[in-house]
């Protein structure tokens, strides 16, 4: 999965200029998180496939938060 290039994807939790020299969690990664947390669904961990299947949407959707945030 690509991160957006036009898409603003700042740091989740900044400490003064803490990403610049130690890039850790993104905007993108935490609103990723929150949504594969919202999923609610036992069936996405159980197999490879369906795993990858959340990942990608939960993805989708925190670049979705992104553009929207930008607006």
């Amino acid at each position: 999965m690509t991160k957006p290039t036009q898409i603003a994807n700042p740091c989740a939790f900044p400490a003064s200029e803490a990403c610049e020299w130690e890039p850790g969690m993104t905007l993108r990664d935490y609103f990723a998180g929150q949504a594969l947390a919202s999923f609610n669904n036992v069936t996405f961990v159980t197999t490879e496939v369906t795993a990858k299947m959340a990942a990608e949407s939960a993805y989708r959707i925190a670049d979705a938060m992104l553009k929207a945030r930008a607006q």
